[in-house]
């Protein structure tokens, strides 16, 4: 695709969706298969196959239909932003990390699709605790998750360089939450005076780059995250994608 082409640069917004997250994360998948069909389709110089919806002109519906190269659309498509709460936000995160990685499935559906959620009513959680119970539920099953994100080691610099329709660098915001009127203090991150809040709404901000070897990130940007990838280390030893990981489950908390 030439760069001279308009670039078109989209943002997703996914909202709290509790189990439903399910659908989001199907969602994401399938977005995720058309956008990729289109670059390969395109950087291949070959045919897409489509199938009609309904009847229309010489098509029939269910019929083949042929999309040639020279029909294509004249513009390029990036995102550039995720945001999410809830299971919009854990949707998010598996997202980015299933790119980057080169696990798309395995993350963004199979999360969703192996987690037993009848774990959540057992009770083995209460007796490997030190302290009063904080929670209805079991929430062992998540920490399980957890620890096997956290296993992830990098084998390649990154998987984002090869996509054309991610941003050079993305953004992602995932709303975290707090009790509305308890109050609570910040410092800034140019540590001058602090604050005093009454919100009941928070958010984390990460940020992603394909030049992150060279540190193409803006690091001016407040309290923003930067994910990098280095070949070789484990997902655990860098802080960035620690503090994703971590952040996920307290916006599903939300």
């Amino acid at each position: 695709m030439s760069d001279a082409k308009k670039t078109y640069y989209i943002g997703l917004s996914m909202a709290g969706t509790v189990s439903a997250g399910t659908y989001t994360a199907g969602s994401l998948i399938e977005l995720d298969r058309w956008l990729s069909k289109w670059q390969e389709a395109a950087e291949n110089n070959k045919p897409i196959w489509l199938k009609a919806l309904y009847d229309a002109g010489p098509y029939k519906k269910g019929d083949p239909v042929q999309v040639d190269p020279s029909e294509f659309p004249d513009h390029e498509v990036k995102i550039a932003a995720l945001t999410g709460t809830s299971g919009g936000g854990v949707g998010a995160t598996l997202y980015m990390l299933g790119l980057a990685t080169g696990r798309l499935d395995e993350l963004v559906r199979g999360t969703w699709q192996d987690f037993n959620i009848k774990k959540m009513l057992n009770t083995d959680d209460l007796s490997s605790m030190d302290k009063s119970v904080y929670s209805i539920l079991n929430v062992l099953p998540i920490e399980e998750v957890i620890s096997k994100i956290k296993t992830i080691k990098w084998d390649h610099s990154s998987r984002l360089d090869k996509i054309r329709y991610i941003a050079d660098t993305v953004e992602l915001y995932q709303t975290l939450t707090s009790y509305e009127a308890i109050p609570y203090s910040i410092v800034p991150y140019n540590n001058t005076a602090a604050g005093i809040f009454n919100n009941h709404y928070d958010y984390i901000r990460f940020g992603i780059s394909k030049s992150h070897i060279t540190g193409g990130l803006d690091s001016s940007k407040p309290y923003r995250y930067e994910l990098k990838v280095t070949n070789g280390q484990p997902l655990i030893l860098d802080a960035a994608w620690m503090k994703l990981v971590e952040s996920t489950p307290a916006t599903g908390a939300f």
